[in-house]
C-alpha cells in the first residue's frame, strides 16, 4: 500500500470524483484511476461507489478512510517536525480547548510556551467535549483539556484530570428570573445546552429531578461559547456555564448569575490525549504549560 494510493483515495473521497481530485492534486484522471484500481486489487475489496452524490466510499472504504486520514496527518506531522528540528519551518501545535480552559488556562500556558519556541504557532480550536474528542480522534489536533468522563473515552485516548470549575446558571442583565433562588422558578424557562443534539444536559437535568421538578425545556443546542453568550444576550434563554467563562461578562454588567440555593454541580476538566500516538516535541512542551497553568488554578 502506496502512500501515493492512500493520497488519491482520499482526495477522491474528499471532492466525490477522479475529475476534481486530478485538479486538486494536478494530476491525470488516469494515473488516479490506476491508483486506485491497485489499491483495491491489493485489498481485495470495493472501496469506492457510483451514487447520484458522486463517487462515495463503500463500507469496506470508510474504514479505510479513516485510517488513511490519521496516516496522512501523522506523516504531516512527521514532516513538520523535521522540517522544524531542522531549522526549515515553524512548528505548530494544534489544541482543542473547552471554552473554561479558554478562560483560565489558554492566555498564561501559550504566552511561557511562546517564550521558549517563538518560532513556533498554536491553533486553536473550540467546541464541545464531545467535538474536540472526534477532532482528536481524527488526528486533527494534538490534544485537548475538556470535560470528558473516563468511562466514555475507549483505549485509544488518555485522560488526566487537571483542575476543576463550579457551574452556575446564567442569564442576560435584567432577566426575569435573574433573582430566582428556586428551580421550580425556572421551570417555564427554555434553556440552551452545549450537549450533542437528542441529548440532554446531565447535570441541569438531574438537579431538577433531584428537586421533583420535571426536566426543563431545551430550545438550542450550540457548539461555540460565543454563540451562548450572544443568544443569551440578546433573548430570555437560560443557561448554565462555568463560573471562569461568564465572570468577565458578570463584571461588565452585561450577564448575570442566578443565585439559586441549591448549585448545579462542578465541571471537572481533563487533559485528554492520545494513548498510542506519540505528541511531538513542541506538542509536549505547550502540554507541560497546559500542566503548570492549571497546577497554579489549585492552589
Amino acid at each position: 500500500m502506496r502512500e501515493a494510493h492512500l493520497r488519491d483515495f482520499i482526495a477522491v473521497a474528499d471532492t466525490g470524483s477522479v475529475r476534481a481530485a486530478a485538479r486538486k492534486l494536478k494530476l491525470t484522471q488516469g494515473a488516479i484511476s490506476k491508483n486506485l484500481l491497485a489499491l483495491e486489487r491489493e485489498l481485495g475489496v470495493p472501496l469506492l461507489v457510483r451514487s447520484a452524490h458522486g463517487v462515495e466510499p463503500t463500507e469496506y472504504g470508510k474504514v479505510l478512510l479513516r485510517r488513511a486520514r490519521l496516516a496522512d496527518v501523522e506523516l504531516k506531522r512527521a514532516e513538520e517536525e523535521i522540517a522544524a528540528l531542522a531549522g526549515h519551518a515553524h512548528g505548530i501545535v494544534q489544541v482543542g480547548l473547552s471554552s473554561t480552559a479558554e478562560a483560565l488556562l489558554a492566555a498564561r500556558a501559550i504566552a511561557r510556551f511562546r517564550d521558549a519556541h517563538p518560532d513556533s504557532m498554536v491553533h486553536m480550536r473550540g467546541g464541545t467535549a464531545s467535538t474536540l474528542v472526534s477532532l482528536l480522534r481524527e488526528g486533527k489536533i494534538d490534544f485537548a483539556v475538556a470535560p470528558v468522563a473516563d468511562a466514555s473515552l475507549g483505549a485509544d485516548l488518555h485522560a488526566e484530570r487537571i483542575f476543576s470549575s463550579d457551574f452556575v446558571v446564567v442569564v442576560r442583565d435584567g432577566h426575569p428570573l435573574a433573582r430566582a433562588t428556586q428551580l421550580e422558578e425556572l421551570a417555564q424557562a427554555e434553556w440552551v445546552h452545549g450537549a450533542r443534539p437528542g441529548e440532554l444536559d446531565p447535570l441541569i437535568v438531574a438537579a431538577f429531578r433531584k428537586a421533583g421538578v420535571a426536566p426543563p425545556r431545551f430550545a438550542i443546542q450550540r457548539d461555540s461559547f460565543s454563540a451562548l453568550v450572544f443568544l443569551l444576550l440578546q433573548s430570555d434563554y437560560v443557561a448554565i456555564a462555568t463560573e471562569p467563562t461568564v465572570a468577565p461578562f458578570c463584571r461588565a454588567g452585561l450577564l448575570a448569575r442566578v443565585p439559586l440555593r441549591v448549585k448545579p454541580g462542578v465541571s471537572v476538566q481533563s487533559l485528554v490525549t492520545p494513548a498510542a500516538r506519540p505528541l511531538t516535541p513542541r506538542a509536549q512542551a505547550l502540554v507541560a504549560e497546559v500542566r503548570r497553568a492549571a497546577k497554579a488554578l489549585r492552589r
